[in-house]
Protein backbone atom coordinates (compact mmCIF):
# COMPACT_ATOMS: atom_id res chain seq x y z
CA UNK A 1 0.00 0.00 0.00
CA UNK A 2 1.57 3.23 -0.77
CA UNK A 3 -0.25 5.56 1.56
CA UNK A 4 1.47 8.81 0.05
CA UNK A 5 -1.16 8.88 -2.55
CA UNK A 6 -4.65 10.08 -2.58
CA UNK A 7 -6.77 8.33 -5.45
CA UNK A 8 -10.18 9.38 -6.63
CA UNK A 9 -9.45 6.74 -9.60
CA UNK A 10 -12.39 4.29 -7.79
CA UNK A 11 -12.71 2.32 -11.03
CA UNK A 12 -8.97 1.27 -10.59
CA UNK A 13 -8.02 -2.03 -9.47
CA UNK A 14 -5.12 -0.66 -6.93
CA UNK A 15 -7.10 1.82 -5.54
CA UNK A 16 -7.70 0.67 -1.87
CA UNK A 17 -10.18 3.10 -0.04
CA UNK A 18 -8.20 6.54 -1.89
CA UNK A 19 -4.77 4.51 -1.68
CA UNK A 20 -3.15 2.64 -3.95
CA UNK A 21 -2.32 -1.20 -3.63
CA UNK A 22 -0.14 -1.42 -6.91
CA UNK A 23 3.37 -1.60 -5.11
CA UNK A 24 4.63 0.86 -6.99
CA UNK A 25 3.54 3.73 -9.65
CA UNK A 26 4.33 4.85 -12.56
CA UNK A 27 4.08 8.77 -13.71
CA UNK A 28 4.36 9.86 -17.37
CA UNK A 29 4.44 13.00 -18.56
CA UNK A 30 1.35 13.63 -21.00
CA UNK A 31 2.96 14.37 -24.09
CA UNK A 32 1.86 17.16 -26.79
CA UNK A 33 1.52 20.72 -27.74
CA UNK A 34 -0.02 22.76 -25.90
CA UNK A 35 -0.14 20.41 -22.44
CA UNK A 36 1.42 20.73 -18.93
CA UNK A 37 0.42 17.42 -17.33
CA UNK A 38 1.58 14.30 -16.02
CA UNK A 39 -0.68 10.90 -15.23
CA UNK A 40 -0.66 8.06 -13.60
CA UNK A 41 0.12 5.22 -16.37
CA UNK A 42 -0.41 2.65 -13.36
CA UNK A 43 -4.11 2.82 -13.69
CA UNK A 44 -5.64 -0.26 -14.74
CA UNK A 45 -9.88 -0.50 -14.60
CA UNK A 46 -10.95 -3.45 -12.70
CA UNK A 47 -11.81 -6.67 -14.27
CA UNK A 48 -9.75 -5.45 -17.69
CA UNK A 49 -7.12 -6.95 -19.95
CA UNK A 50 -4.85 -4.30 -18.06
CA UNK A 51 -5.66 -5.45 -14.31
CA UNK A 52 -5.37 -9.02 -15.28
CA UNK A 53 -1.72 -8.36 -16.33
CA UNK A 54 -1.24 -5.92 -13.14
CA UNK A 55 -1.52 -9.33 -10.85
CA UNK A 56 0.65 -11.39 -12.45
CA UNK A 57 3.25 -9.02 -13.57
CA UNK A 58 3.56 -6.22 -10.65
CA UNK A 59 4.34 -2.62 -11.33
CA UNK A 60 7.27 -2.53 -8.51
CA UNK A 61 9.49 -4.51 -10.42
CA UNK A 62 9.16 -2.94 -13.63
CA UNK A 63 10.23 0.10 -11.84
CA UNK A 64 13.13 -1.01 -9.64
CA UNK A 65 14.57 -1.76 -13.57
CA UNK A 66 14.12 0.99 -14.94
CA UNK A 67 15.59 2.64 -11.79
CA UNK A 68 18.78 0.08 -12.08
CA UNK A 69 19.30 0.50 -15.86
CA UNK A 70 19.39 4.59 -15.12
CA UNK A 71 21.99 4.29 -12.40
CA UNK A 72 24.18 1.66 -14.24
CA UNK A 73 22.92 -1.31 -11.71
CA UNK A 74 21.43 -4.82 -13.06
CA UNK A 75 18.48 -5.85 -11.67
CA UNK A 76 20.21 -8.76 -9.90
CA UNK A 77 21.39 -6.06 -7.21
CA UNK A 78 18.87 -3.74 -6.64
CA UNK A 79 16.18 -3.96 -3.83
CA UNK A 80 12.59 -3.08 -4.95
CA UNK A 81 11.28 -0.38 -2.29
CA UNK A 82 8.00 -0.41 -1.09
CA UNK A 83 5.68 2.52 -2.34
CA UNK A 84 7.99 3.61 -5.40
CA UNK A 85 6.82 6.17 -7.66
CA UNK A 86 8.30 5.99 -10.74
CA UNK A 87 8.16 9.78 -12.49
CA UNK A 88 9.61 10.40 -16.33
CA UNK A 89 8.06 13.90 -16.03
CA UNK A 90 11.66 15.29 -15.62
CA UNK A 91 10.61 18.77 -15.55
CA UNK A 92 8.43 18.05 -12.72
CA UNK A 93 9.70 19.88 -9.39
CA UNK A 94 9.20 16.98 -7.42
CA UNK A 95 11.44 14.49 -9.60
CA UNK A 96 14.89 13.41 -8.53
CA UNK A 97 16.53 10.86 -10.60
CA UNK A 98 13.41 9.57 -12.14
CA UNK A 99 11.66 9.39 -8.86
CA UNK A 100 8.88 11.12 -7.18
CA UNK A 101 9.74 12.77 -3.84
CA UNK A 102 6.58 14.63 -3.13
CA UNK A 103 4.85 13.98 0.48
CA UNK A 104 1.60 13.29 -1.14
CA UNK A 105 0.77 12.16 -4.27
CA UNK A 106 -2.87 12.93 -5.57
CA UNK A 107 -3.90 11.19 -8.75
CA UNK A 108 -7.70 12.28 -10.36
CA UNK A 109 -10.03 9.87 -12.11
CA UNK A 110 -10.61 9.29 -15.23
CA UNK A 111 -13.27 12.10 -16.95
CA UNK A 112 -15.83 10.48 -19.39
CA UNK A 113 -14.95 6.90 -18.29
CA UNK A 114 -12.13 7.31 -19.94
CA UNK A 115 -8.16 6.14 -18.90
CA UNK A 116 -6.41 9.61 -18.35
CA UNK A 117 -5.78 9.70 -14.33
CA UNK A 118 -4.07 13.13 -13.90
CA UNK A 119 -1.65 13.14 -11.73
CA UNK A 120 -2.59 16.62 -9.83
CA UNK A 121 0.94 17.03 -7.27
CA UNK A 122 2.46 17.60 -11.00
CA UNK A 123 4.10 21.66 -11.04
CA UNK A 124 6.86 22.43 -13.53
Amino acid sequence: MIDRIRCNALTCTHNADGHCASGAVDIQPYVGPGYSDAYCNSYAPAHSLRSSISSQMPYAATAVNMQARLAGMSECNTLIPTGFISCTAEECRYNRSCCCDARQVHITAPAHNGTLCICSTYQQ
